[in-house]
């Protein structure tokens, strides 16, 4: 004979949550009506288990305001075909902070940014940057760019192609925002030797370059470089 436990979370005055684990089938979930914070950077499905299980369980989060997600999240979501008009809206989320996202991973972000209309700041704590030959573009760009993003930070930040492309995306089409800042990855942090200063000098130097190169959406967006005691506006 076989039991089968069933984990069931019925939480309506629980205002926080972590999960750093599996997800299973036997996990029920009643809504967070009072939930501000949620940080879900680990979890993941069982191989058996269904592939809309990880979607059916952020759906519950709808009413956050501060979120943290990891690439693999977005991924689930895109694994099961999540779209805008079965999805909840996040129509509280102001900030959110992605773990750890792949590239390959960016398009599927994108798709949970149209769920995020009022979503105001964005941090980014680790972009992997493997081969991929696919340009980032957008072919609709999601509601909280045009209105609402107003700050964007990239943490640990190494200047690969990849990761510039991404700071690109959200110049070219975030219409109001006022900030980036980008955090030099602590391989080029700055220290006493006046060598590595100068080496962090002519990265940021390198990164400016780039992004210069193109239109930005907003005329008011100032690039911050932590490192660095100036900071860039494009004219």
């Amino acid at each position: 004979m076989c039991f089968c436990a069933i984990t069931k979370i019925d939480a309506p005055n629980l205002m926080s949550i972590t999960i750093n684990d599996s997800i299973r089938k036997s996990l029920v979930v009643d809504s967070f009506p009072s939930l501000l914070d949620a940080d879900i950077r680990r979890m993941y499905s069982e191989k058996n288990n269904e592939v809309d299980l990880i979607p059916n369980f952020v759906k519950k989060l709808s009413n956050v305001k501060h979120l943290k997600l990891s690439g693999l999240i977005f991924q689930n979501l895109k694994m099961a075909n999540v779209q805008p008009s079965s999805f909840l809206t996040f129509i509280n989320l102001i900030t959110l902070e992605v773990c750890f996202i792949k590239t390959w991973q960016v398009r599927s972000l994108f798709t949970f940014l149209h769920f995020s209309p009022n979503l105001e700041s964005l941090v980014f704590s680790g972009v992997c940057c493997p081969y991929n030959g696919d340009a980032l573009t957008l072919d609709v760009v999601p509601h909280c760019l045009l209105m609402h993003l107003n700050s964007i930070e990239f943490q640990d930040f190494k200047g690969q192609l990849k990761e510039l492309d991404l700071v690109k995306l959200f110049l070219q089409n975030a219409g109001v925002l006022q900030t980036v800042i980008i955090g030099i990855s602590s391989d080029l942090s700055v220290d006493s030797d006046k060598k590595k200063r100068k080496d962090v000098e002519d990265f940021n130097k390198k990164i400016m370059e780039q992004l210069l190169n193109y239109k930005w959406a907003s005329t008011d967006c100032v690039i911050k470089l932590p490192s660095s005691p100036c900071s860039y506006q494009n004219r």
